[in-house]
């Protein structure tokens, strides 16, 4: 009785602040400022925002949101979370998108706050997705998915904001897919439209481009501004923290390596960004090719350039993680817009879209179907269920 009260209250006053954002007009501004408050907002709930598990108790589950039961703590945590997916909904209407990074000054050090929070936002915004889904809101659900996809895409920058925004991105995406995919015969076919135009994945190639122009941000100009400094303060390294505005102790465990790599020497370190400005420009016209292609000749190219050049070492170690990431993430994709094909027009149309989604193995379940993917990145398959688990069927 408690967790129907619960829910009649929260679907009451979870409807009437929003309007969907679809309805509304683009709206001018930066979508990261929305963002911000929207992890304010929740900042104000939970004491250490990037760790729940010394927060309040129900909002422990929202970095699983995505997961989490639907009982009664996850419905308080929803009620008191509206107020942040306020803003969220407000970010994604807005097309510019600016975090203010200081990649090229930071490198490494830049902790990307808006990251390390953007798991409970999303715990959150997965939750009550799946809770509208579950009480036949299907286009407040979608509504929220969208948003996700959105920020997502935001938070991400098609790359180009480096390798912890990046992965968020894709996280993100894939916990919006999972939730979509369960709910897909819920859906009526303009929401599903909705969701499938957001879904249309960014070439590989493309965005892993966009990745080594990261790169060069946080490993190339972020050392050379380094080195010139010590260069015109006679070798003092440590005073360009605090000429950047960080507090005179700091220490970057980063900066001391590039330090020792170099022997001390700016020139030294300088001469080692140039050469590895040249590895990752060689590695950005590379990415054209089919990936596997690619990661062939990454690798020839790596085995000619790194020695004894640790900038490159450390900006290689990211790039094949990523470019398997990206992989995983296309085909994540193109196994959701084969379920939206095969929920419409059944199974055979699998046949006749080779071409775009490669060879899908289809499985029918009591409630649905899933999707299999060949194996790719890491050599293993994928699969995506559509359809609601069967427990959810038998308990409703």
């Amino acid at each position: 009785m408690r967790l129907v009260v619960f829910a009649l209250a929260a679907s009451l006053f979870l409807r009437a602040p929003f309007v969907r954002g679809d309805d509304q007009p683009r709206e001018a501004g930066n979508a990261a400022l929305q963002y911000w408050q929207a992890q304010e907002c929740l900042l104000a709930l939970i004491p250490n925002i990037t760790d729940p598990s010394a927060a309040v108790p129900q909002f422990n589950l929202l970095k699983d949101g995505h997961c989490a039961p639907l009982n009664d703590d996850a419905i308080r945590a929803i009620e008191r979370s509206a107020m942040s997916l306020y803003f969220l909904r407000r970010g994604s209407r807005i097309d510019k998108c600016e975090w203010g990074l200081a990649v090229d000054q930071l490198g490494p050090a830049d902790e990307q706050g808006h990251v390390a929070a953007m798991p409970v936002l999303v715990g959150a915004a997965c939750l009550r997705a799946r809770y509208y889904f579950e009480q036949d809101l299907s286009k407040e659900a979608v509504d929220d998915l969208v948003a996700l996809l959105r920020l997502a895409k935001h938070t991400g920058n098609g790359g180009r904001d480096g390798t912890r925004a990046l992965f968020s991105q894709l996280s993100t995406e894939a916990k919006v897919l999972e939730i979509a995919a369960r709910h897909l015969p819920d859906l009526q076919l303009d929401e599903v439209k909705r969701l499938s135009k957001l879904v249309s994945s960014v070439p590989v190639g493309e965005m892993l481009g966009n990745f080594f122009d990261a790169q060069q941000k946080q490993w190339v100009q972020w050392p050379t501004r380094f080195a010139q400094h010590a260069h015109r303060h006679d070798g003092d390294w440590d005073s360009y923290w605090a000429a950047i505005g960080m507090r005179a102790d700091y220490r970057a465990e980063v900066g001391n390596l590039l330090r020792n790599a170099a022997n001390n020497d700016p020139q030294q370190l300088l001469g080692l960004a140039t050469v590895a400005a040249d590895v990752l420009e060689q590695g950005k016209k590379l990415a054209d090719l089919q990936p596997e292609e690619f990661r062939v000749a990454w690798r020839a190219l790596l085995k000619k350039s790194t020695h004894e050049n640790l900038i490159i070492e450390l900006a290689a170690a990211e790039v094949e993680p990523m470019l398997n990431n990206l992989i995983l993430s296309e085909q994540r994709h193109k196994l959701f817009q084969a379920g939206i094909a095969v929920a419409r027009q059944g199974p055979d149309i699998l046949k006749q879209n080779q071409a775009a989604w490669g060879r899908l193995k289809y499985r029918k379940r009591p409630h649905g179907f899933e999707l299999t993917s060949q194996p790719a990145a890491g050599g293993k398959p994928l699969t995506l269920v559509f359809g609601r688990p069967e427990e959810d069927h038998d308990g409703r």
